[in-house]
């Protein structure tokens, strides 16, 4: 498509993908390294990225699904500690995930903080959290990455939310100009997320 649309000089610009040019995109690698930060700077060190969608070794989904753990990785290399990855070994359907959380949790070496892809990720750790009787956010932080501050379950869930006014926006206003003139090329535009503070964000336990 892709192709096509350079061949036939068809003004285009391409959203929530990453492209050499005329692409708009949120900045989901700053967004997860500012989401680990924000946990850092509460004493947390036992910071876990969380992604059930994508198992070991397999292909990303998505950029946002490399570049949200990036971030969450140079935040920690930063902070000189280690990085944790939890995944299944394969996708984890929705309705194991309650229980893959809990075996996480069940540890002696538990987060004290996650940073997750998605809600579909948050929910079933926050589930899981509560039935083995963590409090939230005393005994785990979680912060997650929605299109607005996730509420769904009673208990508002800190949140990076995802610009998508910003992206639609920019985009419409970067093709118009490319309607005006064909002949321009616009870099990639990565925008900003902003945090939405839940209740899910406490200082490290000690």
């Amino acid at each position: 498509m892709i192709e096509l649309i350079q061949e036939h000089g068809i003004p285009s610009v391409w959203i929530n993908t990453q492209q050499k040019a005329d692409c708009v995109f949120p900045d989901d690698l700053d967004a997860s390294r500012s989401a680990t930060e924000t946990l850092l700077r509460l004493g947390h060190r036992r910071i876990a990225y969380a992604d059930f969608g994508i198992g070991v070794g397999r292909p990303p989904h998505h950029y946002s699904n490399v570049d949200r753990y990036e971030g969450y990785a140079r935040a920690m290399r930063a902070a000189n500690l280690p990085s944790r990855y939890v995944q299944g070994a394969e996708f984890i359907p929705l309705r194991e995930r309650a229980a893959f959380a809990a075996h996480i949790l069940s540890g002696d070496d538990r987060p004290s903080a996650f940073v997750t892809y998605n809600d579909t990720t948050a929910l079933p750790i926050l589930h899981a959290a509560a039935c083995r009787g963590l409090s939230i956010p005393r005994d785990l932080s979680v912060i997650t990455f929605f299109q607005e501050r996730l509420d769904r379950t009673g208990i508002s869930v800190s949140t990076m939310v995802i610009p998508w006014h910003e992206v639609g926006s920019t985009a419409a206003r970067m093709l118009l100009d490319k309607i005006a003139d064909p002949s321009q090329t616009f870099p990639p535009r990565a925008l900003q997320f902003a945090l939405e503070e839940g209740a899910t964000l406490a200082p490290v336990r000690v």
